[in-house]
């Protein structure tokens, strides 16, 4: 049987306001599409150099 699920707290006073400080500060949709596509390239280069890596023998 599953444990059951508590109520989501709600936040007030300052948690609330640096919430939504940090929601506004968010990058654009440009910078996270950017920064995406470095992570995808860097992780093709990994893949690459790891398939070109020769097997160590034992």
């Amino acid at each position: 049987m599953s444990k059951p699920i508590r109520n989501t707290p709600i936040l007030s006073g300052r948690d609330a306001e640096q919430f939504f400080a940090e929601m506004n500060n968010l990058p654009s949709p440009e910078e996270r599409k950017a920064e995406r596509a470095r992570i995808s390239a860097s992780a093709s280069r990994l893949r690459q150099m790891i398939a070109a890596a020769k097997p160590l023998s034992r």
